[in-house]
């Protein structure tokens, strides 16, 4: 009996150990909401087809990848299971659903148009009342924004609902004039000492999140900072802070997405370093160069377009360890994934990003990876890139 107690404990040791890095290996459980087909691999085997693609675990000792395919879009995940045992890649929600919202905003005083944001989009009326006719809209319970502007485009009066949108559904939002008082006021700190000299553009786009996602605009800044109007009824604010070297692609560029803890934000930019990658020239290109430096660095978001096809990867610092290099992979040979390589004399634009943040990638890889973390508050993401476009030999 000692024997098996001692077995017990000995399994019980090594499940704590390997919850806590992975080095002993874990399950990592993939969700990927709408993928027509998954694919995963860990050292020494080969790809294996998930049965499920939308849901589906591995067994991991430290390194492993992912694969996961949306219409015309691969995406690509090289993790450790030390990073990320729960791993989040939902495909994009198609926005097909129609409805109908009535709208008056005359009661504000000096309204002159209406703009209404939804789920997945937004549309705009130049008119006080009427009707907006959405066909790209998507099912469900959502927070519908109606906001009354002035005859020069600036947002004077706004309102919050609640809806559950279904298709074919009509709807109806008025404004009074005491939804004047849901609007407040953020600012952008100045970053134009952060962006390096000589560089063609800046722009810092500002938005606000209500608390079930919808993102409603606000404005564009420039480098010199400024107010920007944001509502009460927000979860938080948005900024999206970008500098690029050259006004057209390909160029290096630095960004940074931030949101606030509460709307009504004071923002300032810590935009990173430039980053210097090398592309080869082929049709899965060798990326190499990746020793970006930065104590936030989480690891590298690689891509390549061509046509109507991308291929996305997000390579971790934790997989390549000292490497800093990376082969995009060729998984041709499944027929779910024969699409998903350039042809010789296919233009391709190739990036490289560093990617940085204040959360850990377990925590980033939850919001998910494969779509800007808008809907939670109080977070930071840096990128640093480099483009390159060529025609395959």
């Amino acid at each position: 009996m000692k024997g098996i107690r001692y077995l017990f404990a000995a399994a019980a040791l090594l499940a704590v150990l390997a919850a806590c890095d992975g080095s002993l290996g874990a399950y990592v459980t993939v969700s990927a909401t709408g993928a027509e087909y998954s694919a995963y691999q860990v050292p020494g085997d080969a790809w294996r087809m998930a049965d499920d693609p939308e849901n589906f675990d591995l067994w991991a000792f430290g390194p492993y990848q992912v694969a996961v395919k949306c219409g015309d879009t691969l995406h690509l995940y090289s993790l450790t299971a030390g990073e990320v045992t729960a791993l989040q890649s939902p495909c994009e929600e198609n926005g097909n659903t129609s409805f109908s919202v009535s709208f008056d905003v005359s009661a504000v005083n000096g309204a002159a148009s209406a703009d209404i944001y939804y789920k997945n989009g937004l549309d705009s009326q130049g008119a006080t009342s009427g009707t907006f006719n959405i066909t790209n809209g998507v099912s469900g319970q959502q927070d519908v924004v109606l906001v009354a502007e002035n005859s020069s485009g600036d947002p004077i009066a706004a309102r919050m609902v609640s809806l559950e949108i279904s298709e074919g559904g009509s709807y109806n939002i008025s404004l009074s004039a005491q939804d004047t008082g849901n609007l407040i006021t953020g600012s952008l700190d100045a970053f134009s000492a952060q962006v390096p000299p000589g560089w063609a553009s800046t722009l810092a786009l500002i938005g606000s999140v209500t608390p079930n996602g919808t993102l409603v605009l606000s404005s564009g800044l420039s480098s010199g900072g400024g107010s920007f109007t944001s509502y009460s009824f927000a979860s938080h604010d948005l900024a999206s802070i970008t500098a690029r070297e050259q006004l057209l692609s390909p160029t290096k560029s630095v960004s940074q997405v931030i949101t606030s803890s509460a709307p009504g934000a004071g923002f300032t930019a810590q935009l990173p370093a430039p980053f210097d990658a090398t592309i080869s020239h082929e049709a899965l290109p060798l990326f190499s160069g990746l020793g970006y430096t930065a104590g936030d660095l989480l690891g590298y978001h690689l891509e390549i377009d061509w046509g109507s096809y991308k291929l996305s990867a997000f390579v971790s610092s934790g997989y390549l360890e000292n490497n800093t290099s990376y082969q995009l992979p060729d998984l041709t040979s499944y027929p779910a994934f024969s699409d998903f390589m350039p042809g010789s004399g296919d233009n391709v634009k190739a990036s490289a990003e560093a990617v940085m943040s204040s959360l850990s990638l377990k925590e980033l890889s939850a919001l998910p990876l494969n779509r800007m973390p808008r809907e939670k508050p109080g977070l930071s993401v840096r990128l640093a890139g480099d483009e390159e476009e060529f025609a395959v030999p």
